[in-house]
């Protein structure tokens, strides 16, 4: 649900993103089936890829949106960025938020 542009309202969950890519593609696929509208998932401390991790979840769940909440540009290329988030929003389109 949102209201304005860019201001998400809604019930949302934030993963830390630094336990096994399984844990965190089962916390957000369960996220989707509990009806959470967005899951986010930040790059925290290099643990894992957050787009690897985000394409999962997308691929896996049917309405909730992925969210990138911390994308390091420093390590990432705005470039690269920009393609990861093109390639998320092909596998859920409408789905993908880049923060």
């Amino acid at each position: 649900m949102r209201d304005l542009p860019g201001r998400f309202v809604g019930v949302g969950l934030s993963l830390s993103n630094e336990a096994p890519a399984a844990v965190t593609l089962a916390q957000g696929v369960q996220a989707d089936e509990l009806g959470y509208d967005e899951v986010s998932i930040p790059e925290s401390r290099l643990h894992r890829s957050t787009t690897s991790v985000a394409a999962a979840i997308l691929a896996r769940t049917q309405r909730v949106t992925v969210r990138v909440g911390v994308a390091n540009p420093v390590t990432r290329h705005p470039l690269l960025l920009a393609l990861e988030a093109a390639t998320l929003a092909d596998i859920g389109p409408g789905r993908v938020r880049f923060i």
